[in-house]
């Protein structure tokens, strides 16, 4: 308002200054100065808005240093939308935990990529323009590889809450993630057949054509392999079709090839039709899935013929793995109950923490920076961090509501594995693994 009402007041008198010019007779010698006065005068009043709205864009500037844009892309309409609004859920919890950081007050800033790929590009670019400093999303691995090289461009860092498809991040430095990528949901399931069942062979079973069941069990497969020493640490692959209700032929199999930890990563549907089978047949084998299995409709599909089963996943109320996280617990239940949140809740919330321990350590390397710039001995005793994006790639054990996570070469995270199990009926937490470095 300010600026328009300078604005108008200048262009009125310039206005007035040329009427009043011209109710005077001139002569010819007379006129060309006038005119050139015109222009000189006209050329004045060009200069003062140009130069007022230069202040103005100083001042908007200056305010905006007290405020630090974070974007949110995501499906906020169409398809995707409900699944979506787990990661925002979170998203929006930890602002409110934590709605400053370095004293400046954190904005989100929201983008609606409609659940349409061909729109993603579009959304990513308005969060950009609207001067967002970091973005957490998408919802959506397709969304997510779609976005990627708006950002990388931009150089500006994104961090995705739930994306686990490997692409994501493989060849972007500015993409990072909280999320536990598929392929290390088949290492740590590797890690756990040989370190706690004891056991150095195993069997996997796949729906066939499923990019995800594959990409986990070639991981778990090769992690055996690496373990154990022996090729054929996986003696029997076993495939079906997805959706299949009649699995006669592959229980058959499993029986002749002995009792054997299962390898299942699919669908919670497919495991209860599986597992109702395969107890039925006399089958004692330890199944072990994946953070698919953890729904209630697993529970009520496969009723008793659940016990016993083991599957990793990213959090439980009961592993209590650090401080944040029973933060995130508590601010959860008084706000939404006691209703249990789903795994994106609590990786949205991470993300958000992840981007503001980011953003602090940022400004303190850089304020360290300026005040130990000419003493080399103190100047060593942080990392020197030029960018957002060399803070997040410099995260090393950081406490998330999930768990310790650090970042090796690239945005993938290295972080703790929550092992879930069935026991009377219901899903128990039973115990946490935590990976070393390289594993």
């Amino acid at each position: 308002m300010l600026g328009t009402q300078k604005q108008s007041d200048t262009i009125n008198d310039c206005e007035k200054n040329t009427k009043k010019g011209f109710r005077h007779k001139i002569n010819d010698k007379k006129r060309s100065f006038v005119l050139c006065f015109f222009v000189v005068l006209l050329a004045f009043s060009t200069t003062a808005c140009s130069t007022f709205e230069r202040f103005s864009d100083t001042l908007k500037d200056q305010a905006d240093e007290d405020t630090i844009k974070i974007g949110i892309l995501e499906p906020m309409s169409g398809e995707d939308a409900e699944a979506a609004k787990a990661e925002i859920i979170g998203i929006e919890l930890a602002h409110e935990a934590y709605p400053e950081v370095s004293g400046k007050k954190v904005e989100l800033i929201y983008a609606d990529h409609r659940s349409e790929i061909s729109y993603v590009e579009t959304a990513a670019k308005e969060l950009i323009d609207q001067g967002v400093v970091l973005a957490i999303g998408s919802y959506g691995n397709s969304y997510s590889l779609a976005a990627g090289s708006v950002f990388k461009e931009a150089e500006i860092p994104i961090i995705g809450a739930t994306c686990n498809n490997p692409l994501v991040t493989v060849g972007n430095p500015y993409y990072f993630r909280v999320s536990i990528v598929d392929s290390f949901q088949g290492t740590m399931a590797a890690k756990y057949v040989y370190n706690d069942l004891d056991k150095e062979t195993a069997i996997v079973m796949k729906a066939s054509g499923d990019d995800y069941g594959t990409a986990l069990s070639q991981h778990f497969s090769d992690k055996m392999t690496a373990m154990t020493g022996e090729k054929d640490a996986v003696s029997m692959t076993l495939e079906y079709k997805k959706g299949a209700i009649n699995f006669g032929d592959q229980i058959k199999q499993l029986k002749s090839a002995g009792n054997y930890p299962v390898y299942l990563p699919c669908s919670p549907e497919d495991a209860a039709m599986i597992l109702k089978q395969a107890r039925r047949a006399g089958l004692e084998n330890v199944f072990i899935g994946t953070e698919r299995w953890y729904q209630d409709s697993l529970l009520e599909e496969s009723g008793t013929y659940a016990e016993g089963i083991v599957f990793t996943t990213f959090s439980d109320i009961e592993a209590s793995l650090s401080e944040n996280s029973a933060k995130f617990f508590e601010a959860y239940e008084e706000k939404y109950g006691e209703e249990e949140p789903k795994s994106a809740v609590v990786l949205g919330y991470d993300a958000y923490l992840l981007a503001i321990d980011a953003l602090a350590r940022l400004e303190y390397s850089q304020t360290f920076a300026k005040e130990t710039e000419n003493t080399t001995e103190a100047a060593v005793k942080i990392p020197k961090l030029d960018s957002l994006r060399d803070a997040l790639a410099a995260t090393k054990e950081f406490k998330g509501a999930t768990g310790s996570l650090s970042f090796g070469e690239s945005g993938d995270p290295i972080k703790p594995v929550v092992f879930m199990t069935v026991q009377n009926g219901e899903f128990q937490y039973k115990y946490t693994a935590t990976p070393e470095w390289g594993s």
